[in-house]
């Protein structure tokens, strides 16, 4: 579909003063948990076809996933299927199989192929993934196979995905490296759906008097509805929106106590400051120690492990080497601790001013630059003084 675009020159100041209500607009589609709309996805997947300049037919079937995970899994199970039907529709009776009446899924009678605690909930995630994505496809294609694969023949079509299912599971192992293969060559081919929010631009730019922006309006509609999605030639497959999500102040995802996006098939992505986490570290605190912080190769997750495991605890089980012990205890003692890859850790001990309820006084710890040569340099740089000399407070809160 070709659209001849009619720019403009400049933009009022009324026209200026209300992109942000335009921005904030697309942020909070961005950031939607809401349940995937299908009737209203299904329409915008299909009009996004209809205006594609490389005028593509539209796809016979839409297919709806759960997650991104699911996504990638989609097509690799559809060929499968698609091959399968076509190669089982001319001898569907050469063999007996108990069930064959109606269609009961077999996928879940399997081994677990892994043997630690994150690669059995990652293979669990894919075994559901089968399942879910093949049950999808069926609700969507079963009329229509029935009616011209198996000449309206439904036991035949019932008997076949079992026989179907029995194949895969013959070696189901190899049957899924091939899948997981298949899958990661997807990647790369989705299109981010709610979380294209430079569509914000196209809307507000056709508000403000642009002409020939109406290519734009089905990725615009399906935003609005749908989480990711893959276009292609037969068939457009379309995932959920997460029913979890956790940012930063600057919309990275993040969370040091739970997964910073969850889907509502179980898929989880654990992330600092848009930077991916293995699951354990926010699964189980308890089991970050200090050695398994000072193993970490990865600089950076070694600094989130830190973080969450606390400094406090950090110096009080690390051996740290004491530098500097200032006389005032609400001043502190600071401490270094050697990094093989990294800057020095330098940490400063000190005493709240305020006492507690009881008396005591409340220890902190805090990380400090590992240029502080004292513990009163630190305490000043915690206070924005560069010179520990201008720091000299005739009373502390």
């Amino acid at each position: 579909m070709t659209q001849k675009i009619e720019l403009i020159d400049s933009l009022t100041k009324e026209q200026e003063a209300e992109f942000p209500r335009f921005r904030e607009k697309w942020l909070r589609i961005g950031e939607s948990k809401e349940p995937i709309n299908k009737e209203k996805a299904r329409e915008a997947a299909l009009k996004c076809y209809d205006l594609a300049w490389e005028q593509l037919s539209r796809p016979d079937h839409v297919i709806f996933v759960q997650s991104p995970f699911q996504l990638f899994y989609a097509r690799p199970i559809w060929n499968r299927m698609a091959n399968w039907f076509d190669k089982e529709r001319t001898d569907i009776y050469s063999d007996d199989y108990e069930g064959a009446d109606r269609y009961e899924s077999v996928l879940w009678y399997t081994h677990s192929l892994a043997n630690t605690e994150e690669q059995e909930w990652l293979w669990g995630m894919r075994f559901r993934a089968l399942e879910e994505i093949v049950e999808s496809i069926i609700d969507e294609v079963k009329d229509t196979v029935i009616e011209n694969v198996f000449k309206g023949d439904e036991r035949a079509f019932e008997r076949s995905l079992a026989l179907m299912q029995r194949s895969w599971l013959n070696d189901f192992e190899k049957f899924m490296l091939t899948l997981i293969k298949e899958a990661k060559d997807e990647r790369g081919s989705e299109i981010y759906g709610q979380n294209e929010t430079w569509l914000c631009f196209y809307e507000f730019m056709e508000w403000a008097g642009c002409k020939g922006l109406e290519g734009t309006h089905g990725l615009q509609e399906l935003a609005k509805h749908a989480g990711w999605w893959i276009p292609y030639e037969n068939v457009a497959v379309v995932s959920d929106r997460p029913k979890e999500l956790h940012l930063d102040s600057e919309g990275r995802l993040h969370s040091h106590s739970r997964p910073a996006i969850e889907f509502r098939d179980g898929w989880k992505y654990y992330a600092s400051h848009g930077m991916e986490l293995p699951a354990w570290i926010i699964e189980h605190p308890e089991r970050l120690t200090v050695e398994s912080i000072d193993n970490e190769e990865n600089v950076e997750i070694r600094r989130v492990m830190l973080e969450i495991y606390g400094m406090k605890k950090y110096l009080e089980n690390g051996n740290a080497e004491l530098i500097d012990r200032d006389p005032d205890p609400h001043i502190g003692e600071l401490y270094k601790r050697s990094q093989e890859d990294d800057e020095d850790i330098f940490m400063l001990k000190m005493l709240n001013s305020t006492p507690e309820a009881d008396g005591t006084f409340k220890v902190y710890v805090i990380r400090v630059p590992p240029t502080m040569k004292t513990a009163k340099q630190a305490v000043a740089w915690s206070y924005g003084f560069d010179n520990p000399e201008e720091y000299n407070p005739v009373r502390q809160s």
